[in-house]
């Protein structure tokens, strides 16, 4: 069993448990992590920041008040439900990317294209655990409106 002494205090086994000095579970390090350290420690690294981005209920996110009382909506058009029941690529693009594209008379460039379904279904899993996002059905919101589009 490969055992990482962190510290005089802190051991981290193969299987990604951080232990504290009495033995006890404090953490979980991901397996992918584990194996980008050592990659990059026979490359002859020595020291390495690691950023982590936890949406846990015990994660950093819900410690702050805005994380507590945030409300998150998902706005999506009638083309990305369609996308969703043809199981078809759906585009990211920039934020001001479609701005810029029509402004200089072009087609917008997507910075990365995914599974229409993948995202529905973590859009899906995050509604259900949580309750957010909240989702507005954005083109049957512009067809029902009453008022006049200009």
């Amino acid at each position: 069993m490969l055992v990482v002494q962190i510290n005089e205090m802190t051991k981290i086994l193969e299987n990604g448990i951080v232990l504290n000095p009495k033995g006890y579970k404090i953490d979980i390090i991901p397996e992918n992590i584990i194996a980008r350290v050592l990659e990059l420690g026979e490359q002859g690294y020595t020291h390495m920041d690691i950023e982590t981005y936890d949406t846990s209920w015990e994660g950093d996110a819900y410690s702050t008040v805005s994380g507590q009382n945030s409300n998150n909506s998902v706005r999506v058009s009638n083309d990305f439900m369609q996308a969703v029941l043809d199981e078809g690529d759906w585009n990211l693009f920039w934020r001001t990317e479609l701005d810029d594209a029509n402004a200089e008379s072009r087609d917008p460039a997507p910075c990365k294209s995914i599974p229409a379904n993948d995202l529905w279904d973590k859009i899906s899993k995050a509604a259900w655990s949580c309750a957010d996002p909240g989702l507005q059905y954005d083109t049957t919101i512009n067809e029902w409106h009453t008022c006049s589009p200009d």
